[in-house]
């Protein structure tokens, strides 16, 4: 059994059982990994504050041997929980993110708190351990200058993935193989 937890954070309209977030969970499981995915309230009732209260009472406090895994507006969201974290995690895993608003007018007042709340950005590279960065070549939701954005913010090279849109299940992102390999790493360190 391992000593880590990987978490999981879904994004806007999203599960734990959409996307890849059910294979990886299995993934991790088979492995003897903790894995927690919780249920953030989306749309309705969708707030950093109240993604911050199921958080902290699915999750609670971050721990040294935690790795975190965020997709999308996940991504933004666990940038704002490194910034609170007493300890730096293990890894942080961050897909199809932003810290900016994507132009998307309905999606953009869903994230509004989310973007609105302040990031102290070396904080959360002191707090993210070892940043891994996946970004769409070709996004529909979210514009390249974002993943840009991130990866001067994290001071980290993006894994830009040709044809892999918002590396979701409407691009055939059931599965994300290139994570995997790459938390495996991780924890195998």
């Amino acid at each position: 059994m391992s000593n880590h937890r990987v978490i999981i954070v879904h994004g806007t309209e999203g599960s734990p059982e959409s996307n890849w977030f059910p294979w990886l969970t299995a993934q991790l499981q088979e492995g003897g990994i903790e894995v927690l995915c919780p249920q953030f309230p989306t749309p309705e009732g969708q707030s950093l504050e109240s993604w911050m209260a199921t958080f902290s009472e699915e999750v609670g406090e971050l721990q040294q041997s935690d790795i975190v895994v965020g997709h999308s507006t996940g991504v933004i969201f666990l940038l704002h929980a490194l910034q609170g974290a007493s300890l730096p995690v293990k890894a942080s895993f961050l897909v199809a993110g932003f810290v900016s608003p994507i132009d998307i007018e309905k999606y953009d007042r869903l994230n509004k708190s989310f973007l609105e709340a302040p990031l102290d950005w070396n904080r959360i590279r002191e707090n993210g351990g070892a940043i891994h960065l996946y970004a769409g070549g070709d996004d529909p939701y979210v514009p390249l200058s974002c993943a840009v954005e991130l990866e001067e913010m994290l001071r980290v090279t993006a894994h830009f993935i040709d044809g892999g849109g918002h590396l979701n299940s409407e691009t055939g992102y059931t599965s994300f193989d290139l994570l995997l390999s790459d938390l495996l790493a991780i924890v195998s360190s």
